[in-house]
């Protein structure tokens, strides 16, 4: 059973746009469609789950005045899409780990992974963006060489795992984490879009290719 897809944090607040403007994503989507073509982003079959986001810390204060990390990132069951343009991209402009809540601005609700992107910028004010990925052997070599991971037991999407997840980071930068409790799960993060794709796509080939 694919454990993916679901959104486990409730919306404080949605409020619904149009499109965004390209200068908000483009710098992302390059990257991302090198991801979806190795099927690191995509869709699980029969079951029609959409797996894989990514995101850009932003500041939207003229939107929300917060303390907490306000972000660009990937809409909900996007992953099955090839291209993505301004209607599956949304803002994450608030939110509480505490209360497992997301304040977004956009045309989709947001990724169901939101919180856990969320306690990554946490952790530290150097990360840029995030990628998380979904590859079924690329995570059964992480694990196998020992990669940082989260606790088999920590759901993901959760306060829990987004608390982890900080303190994680803590203890190892290298931008690198595989997610031993959600199945093929793993994230990239660095100081910029290109660093954390560099990361991905070098730790691809390196155990795959």
């Amino acid at each position: 059973m694919v454990d993916d897809g679901v959104i486990k944090f409730h919306f404080s607040s949605y409020i619904k746009t149009g499109p965004l403007d390209s200068t908000e994503y483009s710098v992302i989507e390059k990257h991302r469609e090198k991801l979806f073509e190795l099927n690191l982003i995509g869709e699980y079959l029969p079951e029609q789950i959409g797996f894989g986001n990514l995101s850009l810390r932003k500041n939207y204060q003229e939107l929300v005045k917060t303390d907490f990390p306000q972000f660009l990132i990937t809409g909900t069951q996007t992953g099955k899409l090839k291209h993505l343009n301004g209607e599956h991209y949304t803002k994450v402009v608030d939110g509480s780990l505490e209360n497992q809540s997301i304040a977004c601005h956009g045309p989709l609700e947001a990724s169901s992974e939101s919180l856990t992107h969320a306690g990554i910028y946490q952790a530290s004010i150097e990360i840029k963006a995030i990628f998380h990925v979904h590859h079924p052997l690329l995570w059964k070599k992480m694990l196998e060489k020992d990669y940082s991971r989260t606790k088999k037991e920590t759901p993901y999407g959760t306060k829990e795992m987004a608390e982890e997840v900080k303190q994680l980071i803590k203890l190892s930068r290298d931008g690198i984490f595989v997610m031993e409790g959600h199945q093929d799960g793993i994230v990239f993060y660095g100081a910029s879009v290109e660093e954390a794709s560099k990361l991905a796509l070098d730790t691809y080939h390196l155990l795959v290719t």
